[in-house]
């Protein structure tokens, strides 16, 4: 509650935000941020494919960050960034007039955004409950507070939330439904062109290995391709349970062990909520990746994914291999956290595993389950969704 009331503060930026509302905006100047101010997700795929075409549509992508990192990253690879708070970030912020994120307006600045057109790329299918339709739980008073002062505080300390999109990104009329309502946009406005950062799953692996060698780490691809099989465990984080990995993985000998008589692989990636080390050792076969690593250029590498009530399977899908669900904490899971969108025997079917010996189980066996899923959560996406959202753009300006 201490650091509600500090970002009380907030307020004493609000004649900034009005103020930007009053500087006339360049249609050609595109602005890009991400959540934790990481260079990743949809806003980072639409940003490296912008820059390939920003000649011929004459756009001018600049990355908005408040990491000093990215920044170095970005412009050492040859890219326009601006740190969030410098002059030329707050200058190029305000008069942009299109923002893309990956979450809120804050990936790149709330305070200079009134009257530029807000684009939501968001990170993900909903199979959780979100934003506004969110009831209960620990996040339920930051939405849908009983309390007229509460949520009035809220509209300050979490301005950015509240902050209108103009548009979001969708992948089909079954998640549109949905955002529409979690997001308040008007459906006409949820544009169903699929993900960019999923676009690479329809490269060869030839240009993949082309884009991991420019943009992420050459040594990881090469561990991965060093193994026959490669699994990749990636739990969704819980606001109830923060330790939750030591009851997931509740005898990492065996596990190791039994990967490695048949030279396989685990990765473990956790949610970006989930930063902390599981293992006080290394591991012959199992290696916990970095939550800042962006995984999906790594995905179509791997055979394999683990999850439990992460969106992330909707992704993986695409791909057209095996998904174990692995969910030992349901019933905790279901009573503490968020409601969800669809109960997933409705949606999909595909190999479940209860216990970790169950999990061990599967994890031996020379072969798993084919997955089928029950509704088309992407329509017609065929790993366009870049080339959609920025020639949609540039023709809503010629309108």
């Amino acid at each position: 509650m201490i650091k509600k009331y500090i970002k009380l503060l907030q307020i004493f930026l609000f004649p900034i935000y009005w103020l930007s509302g009053f500087i006339k905006r360049d249609d050609k100047i595109w602005v890009f941020g991400s959540y934790h101010n990481l260079f990743n997700d949809n806003s980072k795929y639409l940003f490296i494919y912008s820059n390939e075409v920003k000649k011929k549509y004459n756009i001018k992508p600049i990355w908005i960050t408040g990491s000093i990192d990215v920044n170095k990253y970005l412009n050492n690879i040859g890219f326009e960034s601006y740190m969030r708070w410098s002059i030329k970030g707050i200058y190029f912020s305000i008069v942009a007039e299109k923002y893309f994120y990956s979450s809120y307006s804050s990936d790149i600045n709330v305070w200079t955004s009134r009257n530029a057109t807000m684009i939501n790329l968001w990170h993900g299918i909903p199979l959780k409950v979100i934003e506004f339709d969110i009831k209960k739980g620990k996040l339920k008073d930051k939405y849908n507070s009983d309390s007229w002062f509460i949520k009035n505080i809220y509209k300050i300390v979490s301005f950015s939330i509240y902050r209108k999109h103009d548009y979001i990104l969708s992948t089909s009329n079954i998640v549109s439904q949905i955002f529409s309502k979690s997001f308040r946009v008007p459906i006409k406005n949820c544009l169903e062109f699929g993900y960019p950062r999923t676009d690479i799953f329809y490269l060869d692996s030839k240009n993949i290995k082309y884009h991991i060698e420019k943009f992420e780490k050459i040594n990881l691809l090469k561990t991965i391709l060093s193994f026959n099989k490669v699994f990749i465990y990636m739990p969704t984080w819980r606001s109830f349970n923060k330790n939750f990995m030591h009851d997931a993985i509740s005898n990492i000998e065996s596990l190791n062990s039994i990967l490695s008589s048949k030279n396989n692989l685990l990765l473990l990636k956790l949610h970006p909520n989930s930063n902390y080390e599981i293992f006080s050792k290394d591991y012959s076969n199992i290696i916990q990746i970095e939550n800042s690593i962006d995984i999906y250029p790594y995905l179509p590498f791997t055979d394999v994914l683990i999850t439990d009530y992460s969106s992330i399977f909707f992704d993986y899908i695409l791909l057209k291999k095996k998904i174990i669900l692995y969910q030992f904490d349901r019933d905790e899971y279901m009573k503490y956290d968020r409601e969800w969108y669809f109960e997933l025997d409705e949606i999909l079917e595909t190999t479940l595993a209860y216990t970790f010996d169950e999990l061990l189980c599967q994890i031996n066996l020379d072969d798993i389950s084919d997955l089928y899923l029950k509704k088309d959560f992407f329509d017609e996406y065929n790993g366009n969704a870049s080339d959609k959202i920025v020639n949609y753009f540039k023709e809503k300006k010629n309108d």
